[in-house]
């Protein structure tokens, strides 16, 4: 009798328990004292405080950045990850480590990145992710990954939006209907079949490619690479963010939100081929 496959755990879960583990949460104040400590506490408070990206320049925090994910990458390997990884969590046993590997590091450096960059804590004051902070987080991946619509959401969402833009914003209801394609998107990238007969017999969607591997259309190259991504739109974002390029992400956004409907039609539309 031929086994029927049967989805056991979606992208989206495996996205939202690996941001869970210990290992991959990045604490704010930690992060920006250990990559600032050069300069004064005075100073790194203020930025803890404020965020603002004035106290340093463009060069010094794109250097700093480019810095972060060559340490980053440098850590991702398999023993690394392992020691974090509490042996409460099942994910381990159903999503393979290679795969599980590269998803741990990748909301790593989202986070150090955006922090690096201004981003405010993505946790509240207990430590707890919040939805908004979890949108935020897969967003910041989805750059990573080469999704469209995810690169025009941080900077139309982001603190340095131009205020018209962000006047017709507030008139929309695209706010609050962005993020699903977008998680969505995202979360497909993850999504694995096991067999009725067990988890030891994986059917992944990914294709095995040297340096990485193919699924849901996007191409998965290495850790820098999709680091460098987010880092050159992060650095764009915070200092060069014109109302001319924003306007160009709102019509991007509007697509995305005009598919809402569709999700598979987002997903082709919003998940580069290449990264």
């Amino acid at each position: 009798m031929e086994e029927k496959n049967i989805y056991i755990k979606t992208g989206e879960e495996y996205i939202s328990k690996a941001l869970t583990l210990p290992y991959v949460k990045i604490n704010r104040r930690e992060f920006l004292y250990d990559t600032f400590k050069n300069e004064s506490s005075n100073k790194i408070e203020e930025y803890i405080k404020t965020g603002n990206v004035e106290l340093f320049s463009r060069y010094y925090i794109d250097r700093l950045a480019k810095k972060v994910i060559k340490t980053e990458t440098n850590r991702s390997s398999a023993a690394a990850f392992a020691t974090g990884l509490p042996g409460g969590y099942a994910i381990a046993g159903t999503i393979p480590a290679d795969i599980l590997q590269n998803l741990a590091h990748s909301l790593r450096l989202a986070q150090k990145l955006a922090y690096l960059y201004g981003e405010n804590d993505l946790h509240d004051a207990s430590g707890v992710l919040q939805e908004n902070g979890y949108n935020t987080i897969i967003a910041y991946f989805g750059v990573m990954l080469g999704s469209s619509s995810a690169t025009a959401a941080i900077g139309l969402f982001s603190k340095n939006s131009p205020k018209e833009i962000v006047k017709i914003l507030n008139k929309t209801a695209v706010t609050k209907t962005v993020w699903y394609p977008i998680i969505k998107s995202v979360a497909k990238f993850f999504g694995i079949k096991v067999t009725k007969g067990g988890l030891g017999k994986v059917v992944q969607k990914s294709i095995p490619v040297v340096g990485g591997f193919i699924s849901g259309g996007i191409t998965y190259v290495s850790l820098s690479k999709s680091g460098e991504n987010l880092r050159q739109r992060l650095s764009e974002v915070t200092y060069d963010y014109s109302e001319k390029k924003a306007q160009k992400d709102l019509d991007i956004v509007q697509g995305v939100v005009r598919d809402y409907g569709d999700e598979e039609k987002v997903v082709e539309n919003n998940i580069s081929s290449e990264i």
